[in-house]
């Protein structure tokens, strides 16, 4: 796959965490991007993105209303192995959330 032959080649040469770190230790961030990087410090890249990619089709098919959405999320959110997806979907939660309570409000 050519995410992994990319992980193999560019990984093992780069510090791919200095950007994240650099990410989350900027003030000028906004707070939910800054806990993304901080979440994904020290995740292998492969398994980042594909956790990203998983969790970005579900919510996709939760927001479209396909029932199979909601029983992959409880799925998800259920299972103990999956700690990274997890937590990447309550950030997202929590600032939606918080997003929506600012607006109300005003």
């Amino acid at each position: 796959m050519f995410t992994d032959l990319i992980s193999k080649k560019f990984s093992d040469a780069f510090d791919l965490d200095v950007e994240l770190r650099d990410i989350a230790d900027n003030s000028d961030e906004f707070p939910t991007l800054r806990a993304l990087a901080l979440l994904s410090i020290g995740m292998p890249l492969h398994d980042g993105y594909m956790s990203c990619r998983e969790l970005l089709e579900i919510l996709h098919w939760c927001a479209d209303g396909r029932p199979e959405g909601k029983e992959r999320l409880a799925k998800l959110l259920g299972t103990d192995c999956d700690d990274y997806q997890r937590a990447l979907y309550y950030t997202l939660a929590a600032a939606a959330v918080m997003k929506c309570w600012a607006i109300s409000s005003d």
